[in-house]
């Protein structure tokens, strides 16, 4: 942990460490204790530090994340998906009628949303979409592990009309460009900005694009940008909006329904 000393708070440090040893080698947090003196064969220890000291996230070091109650393959090219995404997700579960409906997952990177959506409502359709290539190979790997039958679609929402959908779920890059200069290193350096950043003068414009074309829509949003969605979507005569806080009482998703 020492080495990571210069790079990371102690906190933070143990927290690498702690994902970085069990996800390597097999060790909890008790059995790195128990096990502090013997020795153990970990040949890509060097290259591992290594990466980590450049900020690169462990996560990608390791090549998997949680999410929900599964496991993602992930890279530079998919977003380390987040608690709050869990939290969408578990709103959109609570909320589906019973009936059969077919679920979009827009911008959908490692699969995250669209493989935790068809693992709870196997009896459901679930599309997912996004403009890069290799994110897609990832959520169609994801997918496969899972046991999950997505139909997965190349598709730029800037230039292409979306699959039709019952219900559409989007998490959609939305931190505006000025932002980045107090943004971490490890996300800014490693997570795919094409996912991320939207222009300082547009920063509504994925959700505004997506919205024109949904009957019922659940977001991902900006904590900052809560009312903003609400005008907006007012303005595209959705008579059901709900802005929903997380777990940290920040607005960070929102729900339209015509």
């Amino acid at each position: 942990m020492s080495a990571l000393a210069d790079f990371y708070d102690k906190r933070e440090a143990q927290n690498v460490v702690s994902y970085w040893f069990e996800q390597r080698l097999g060790l909890s947090r008790t059995d790195f204790v128990l096990k502090l003196e013997e020795p153990v064969d970990f040949p890509s220890f060097e290259e591992d530090l290594s990466r980590l000291q450049r900020h690169e996230p462990v996560q990608y070091v390791c090549g998997r994340a949680p999410f929900m109650d599964f496991w993602l393959e992930v890279s530079g090219a998919t977003l380390i998906p987040r608690p709050e995404t869990e939290e969408l997700v578990q709103w959109v579960l609570d909320t589906l009628p019973p009936q059969k409906l077919t679920l979009l997952d827009v911008g959908t990177g490692s699969g995250a949303i669209a493989i935790a959506l068809k693992r709870a409502r196997p009896d459901c359709s679930v599309i997912a979409i996004d403009v890069d290539a290799e994110a897609l190979d990832f959520a169609r790997r994801n997918a496969h592990e899972c046991g999950a039958t997505i139909d997965f679609i190349q598709v730029d929402v800037l230039a292409q009309r979306l699959p039709a959908a019952d219900i559409i779920i989007s998490n959609p890059p939305y931190i505006p460009s000025m932002e980045r200069k107090s943004m971490e290193p490890y996300v800014i350096d490693h997570e795919p900005g094409l996912a991320l950043f939207v222009p300082d003068n547009d920063p509504l414009l994925f959700y505004r694009i997506i919205a024109q074309q949904a009957s019922t829509v659940f977001f991902e949003i900006h904590m900052e940008f809560g009312e903003e969605m609400r005008e907006m979507l007012a303005k595209f005569g959705f008579d059901r909006i709900e802005l929903r806080k997380d777990l940290q009482g920040r607005d960070r998703m929102i729900l339209a329904q015509r």
